[in-house]
């Protein structure tokens, strides 16, 4: 087993991981990662496009492995539905 953190940015603030979680291996910990940005999303998504909640994986160091994120992004379609610049 090994000791993983998790960071959380959501809609309003970010936490730092403070108390570990023991599993299996990293695999696991990405699992849980997507859990908890899903169980976050329940909440809200991000509305403004570029926004994003994530959901940071530490290892036993506490230096990150991966990051788990929901971004927001909205395409412009033409009138034949081709995706096109959106207005600046």
């Amino acid at each position: 087993m090994t000791t993983y953190y998790f960071a959380v940015q959501d809609l309003d603030e970010e936490f730092d991981g403070d108390r570990g979680l023991d599993l299996p291996d990293l695999p696991c910990a990405i699992i849980h990662a997507r859990r908890a940005l899903s169980d976050m999303a329940l909440d809200g998504i991000p509305t403004v496009p570029g926004a994003r909640q994530a959901v940071t994986v530490l290892g036993p160091d506490r230096i990150p492995i991966a990051i788990v994120s929901l971004r927001i992004s909205i395409d412009w379609c033409d009138a034949k539905g081709a995706v096109m610049p959106g207005p600046e």
